[in-house]
């Protein structure tokens, strides 16, 4: 802790855009592996390259920051799950206010928790104080098909838990990430209408 209260969120870094894409699901869609393979070593290197920052967060004034942006604890109001399978499966929790602060911590890779004890329990104590929800649709202001347009996002009980309690490999994630469900991960955050209209003509294309 520094004279101003700041302690460093150990871990913690802000995302690179491609390799933040690549874990999302977005690029399976079109089974261009060779080209996944191509980005993934890309992602690692912009990750590497562009995103060492030091998070901060202090507790008395409620705020977490990077480099010189900060916002309160309360101004988080999304967060998902990222799941990278590449022979074993990796967990990160992506946060933020959904706009210009956005932050990801690594989980667990494999068998191994990445992120120590001491960062996990700060982060929990951030999320804690948040605003996280899942988001609403402007053609489904209710959330009636949430979990359809926002396959990745979990709520803040959730993400709390994720935090603590990393889930092994095996152990069942809040979210869907089987095969099936590939297509709509890739469709997060449209609209409910064009979610289900693609998933059905799936379907009809492929029926079981």
């Amino acid at each position: 802790m520094d004279a101003q209260g700041w302690v460093h969120l150990e871990g913690a870094r802000k995302p690179a855009p491609i390799f933040s894409s690549f874990i999302a699901g977005e690029l399976f869609d079109f089974g261009q592996i060779l080209l996944s393979l191509a980005l993934v070593i890309v992602g690692l290197f912009i990750s590497t390259a562009m995103t060492v920052t030091v998070v901060g967060v202090n507790l008395d004034s409620g705020r977490i920051r990077y480099g010189r942006k900060s916002i309160a604890f309360a101004e988080i109001t999304v967060a998902s799950l990222q799941v990278a399978e590449l022979g074993q499966r990796s967990l990160s929790l992506k946060f933020g206010n959904g706009e210009r602060f956005n932050l990801v911590m690594p989980l667990r890779d494999g068998e191994r928790i990445v992120a120590i004890a001491e960062a996990r329990k700060l982060l929990a104590q951030v999320l804690a104080a948040s605003s996280i929800q899942i988001p609403t649709d402007k053609y489904d202001p209710k959330g009636k098909f949430a979990r359809f347009n926002f396959p990745t996002n979990v709520t803040r009980e959730q993400a709390i838990q994720l935090v603590l309690a990393p889930p092994a490999p095996g152990e069942p994630l809040p979210i869907s990430v089987t095969e099936d469900d590939t297509p709509l991960r890739a469709l997060a955050g449209r609209s409910a209408r064009r979610v289900i209209l693609r998933h059905l003509n799936r379907v009809a294309r492929h029926p079981s």
